[in-house]
């Protein structure tokens, strides 16, 4: 279709989390401030690469929040190239809400087929789609792109991690 840059929002109504509105308006705000959507649009059309957008405080380390994902995450994260070790490295994108440039889920999106999602049955954790949503920030990678936050700074390993609020460890 000739799409190269994409916002993916979505209305985050999980009904396991009294928090969802909140976490919702958090993720809204931070993708949608006006003053720095044109930069962020001028980054992902550019050969910046930049490869994937989101709110500052929604960037967090992978490898906390891996949970019951981690050897669906370390199969796929295999077929794109990307060893089990290299995802130390790499971000979360929390809240799978972001700015991003088509070519950044190029490689995610050749991994999936129809037959290994399971049905849904309300999980919160654990399926083939919660590992691909893991992808993101591995599949950018994979195509040498970088994970920014809405000022276009990249996430690094040494960026402080701190508490999320909509999230645990694990």
């Amino acid at each position: 279709l000739g799409i190269k840059v994409f916002c993916k929002l979505h209305t985050k109504k999980s009904k396991h989390r009294s928090d969802g509105d909140s976490w919702r308006q958090e993720l809204y705000s931070g993708l949608l401030d006006k003053d720095k959507i044109p930069k962020v649009l001028a980054a992902l059309n550019s050969d910046s690469g930049v490869g994937i957008v989101l709110p500052n405080e929604h960037i967090l380390k992978i490898t906390s929040f891996l949970g019951s994902n981690l050897e669906t995450v370390a199969r796929l994260s295999a077929r794109v190239g990307t060893p089990l070790c290299h995802l130390h490295n790499l971000p979360l994108v929390a809240g799978s809400m972001f700015w991003g440039r088509m070519d950044a889920l190029v490689p995610m999106y050749l991994l999936s087929k129809q037959e290994e999602f399971e049905s849904e049955k309300g999980q919160v954790d654990g399926t083939f789609a919660h590992a691909l949503e893991r992808m993101f920030s591995i599949s950018a990678d994979s195509v040498e792109l970088s994970v920014c936050d809405m000022d276009l700074v990249a996430y690094t390993p040494e960026s402080e991690e701190t508490d999320y609020l909509f999230a645990n460890k694990g």
